[in-house]
């Protein structure tokens, strides 16, 4: 019985080894045979990407603060929002209810999360 077991055991040896070795060669090109390690991809098309998604931040910053805006019954729609550079946004225009209405618009854009800061370039009339 134990010869029967040991031969059983010598006869897995060479597959295990086997397939064990192929895992290996395909790990040890970097990743999915791709040698790098990128994935196919270059420093440009990375750079593309990192950009895009900066402005894709910005530009939801903005959407969230003009939603505040929208759902705040005590301003007009004469208040422009724009975000330049994370964290900032940049509030235009002319609010009908003078300064009142700016600093309401102030209050409210800082109290959305992601804002580090608002710059105020409120006309008044």
């Amino acid at each position: 019985m134990r010869s029967l077991c040991n031969n059983s055991l010598a006869r897995l040896a060479l597959p295990l080894a086997l397939v064990g070795a192929g895992l290996l060669a395909g790990c040890a090109g970097g990743g999915y045979g791709y040698g790098d390690g990128r994935y196919g991809r270059d420093a440009a098309q990375e750079a593309q990407d990192y950009n895009r998604a900066k402005q894709a931040s910005r530009e939801n910053l903005a959407d969230r603060v003009r939603a505040v805006m929208r759902s705040d019954m005590r301003l007009g729609a004469g208040i422009v929002v724009e975000s330049p550079e994370d964290g900032v946004i940049v509030l235009s225009g002319l609010p009908a209810g003078g300064m009142a209405q700016a600093q309401i618009a102030v209050d409210r854009a800082r109290s959305v999360f992601g804002v580090r800061q608002v710059v105020n370039r409120l006309a008044l009339n």
